[in-house]
């Protein structure tokens, strides 16, 4: 059975780097198992609020750069949290799309400290942040896009971040 990404899933992926894109648009045509995008680029507010409530580990999230998305199974019109099944299907596809076209992606599912099931992300080796500057011109047309990264400080007085404070100099 062949799958494609929805007009809201399409929408979703604006502003994600474009061999991402590519692999997710490789991997719906592969996959088993229907998917949607529930979440590319990130603003900052929203990777702070994810930080704060313990959904995120990190405030150097590859959302903020366009390197990563979030998937989830998409089964009979409702994404499924707990098929196991179905996560790992995602997974397989991404994986074997991401070998095609030689673009090298990472699984939240894979990692030991903090299971991410839903997060798929270029790997820094071949796609390092500072490629952001680069490839981030096309997409400075978006609304809300920054015109260039925000720096993360540790800083204890910075109420709205937490821990945080954003340093745009």
């Amino acid at each position: 059975m062949s799958f494609k990404l929805s007009a809201r899933s399409r929408a979703r992926l604006l502003g994600v780097h474009p061999d991402l894109v590519r692999v997710v648009e490789r991997a719906i045509t592969v996959t088993i198992f229907d998917f949607c995008v529930v979440e590319g680029v990130r603003t900052l507010a929203k990777q702070a609020e994810y930080f704060r409530k313990g959904k995120s580990m990190t405030m150097n999230s590859r959302h903020l750069t366009g390197h990563a998305v979030d998937l989830a199974p998409w089964v009979n019109g409702t994404i499924e949290w707990n098929n196991d099944a179905a996560w790992e299907g995602i997974a397989d596809a991404m994986k074997s799309a991401s070998g095609d076209l030689g673009i090298t992606v990472e699984w939240g599912g894979d990692w030991a400290r903090f299971v991410d099931k839903p997060h798929f992300q270029l790997s820094r080796g071949t796609h390092p942040d500072h490629q952001r500057s680069r490839n981030r011109r096309a997409a400075t047309c978006l609304p809300g896009w920054p015109s260039r990264a925000p720096i993360m400080r540790p800083d204890p007085a910075a109420s709205a971040f937490g821990w945080w404070r954003v340093d745009n100099t």
